[in-house]
């Protein structure tokens, strides 16, 4: 009977993921209506599956953007999916950041709202602090709620971190955090230089070291250290992202 049971579960995995492929694929295609339907049935026959439940969410997300009668069933259950899923998987990162996602998106009329977002990013870092997601969408929080010294001492701890994409992240938001408060400059600009000597740019997950150069040259400006902001100024490339392109001209002008 356990070798039964095994083999079913087996079989049942193995199916969950051909099936998530197939949503994937009929996504990527718009067969948004045949995506429901596969993914209405996975829910079913693995109503204990926090990965069915989260691509049910997808789905129904994509309905709900693509409807107009609709659309507020299918945000309703999308809504419902996504919770279902960290429900049941409560430390996965990616179904929580897909329920975070929902909350941002969505109007409060579905369900949506920043406030629930926030919240439910603040109780996952709780549960799990030492998660690399939960402590980067928990320290931008603090950032974007001017709590600048529980930001920095969370961005540090993740300089110590056992992964280097933790660690590099937590290089770059820390001297971020520095160039928007103006506080610990010196520390701010100890920090990118050390991201900027060790990124990959390989690495998409990361800012890109553009960005980190003219954050470095903000944090230059604050300290007034005129010499270094102006070898980073000459050093600097023609960029193509108007956003990068317009910083350097608005420090040059303000020089």
């Amino acid at each position: 009977m356990k070798v039964i049971i095994l083999l079913f579960t087996l079989l049942f995995s193995h199916l969950a993921i051909a099936q998530t492929t197939e949503i994937e694929k009929l996504l990527t295609l718009e067969q948004f209506d045949q995506a429901e339907v596969i993914s209405r049935q996975q829910i079913i026959d693995n109503p204990t599956d926090a990965t069915a439940w989260f691509w049910h969410g997808r789905v129904m997300a994509t309905q709900a953007s693509n409807s107009f009668f609709s659309a507020f069933s299918y945000a309703t259950e999308s809504l419902e999916a996504f919770k279902k899923a960290v429900e049941l998987e409560p430390n996965n990162a990616t179904f929580v950041m897909g329920l975070v996602t929902y909350y941002r998106n969505a109007p409060a009329i579905v369900g949506g709202g920043e406030e629930h977002a926030r919240e439910l990013i603040k109780q996952s870092y709780l549960r799990s602090p030492t998660n690399y997601q939960f402590q980067l969408q928990h320290g931008l929080v603090l950032f974007e709620e001017q709590k600048w010294e529980q930001a920095f001492e969370l961005f540090q701890d993740m300089r110590s971190g056992n992964d280097v994409s933790e660690r590099l992240m937590g290089h770059y938001q820390f001297a971020r955090t520095s160039v928007f408060s103006g506080l610990r400059v010196p520390e701010g600009i100890s920090a990118m230089n050390t991201y900027l000597a060790m990124i990959d740019n390989s690495d998409s997950s990361l800012p890109s070291a553009a960005w980190a150069r003219v954050r470095l040259a903000q944090l230059y400006l604050k300290q007034g250290a005129v010499d270094e902001f102006q070898l980073l100024a000459e050093a600097r490339e023609d960029h193509e992202e108007q956003a990068l392109a317009e910083m350097w001209q608005a420090l040059l002008d303000r020089d």
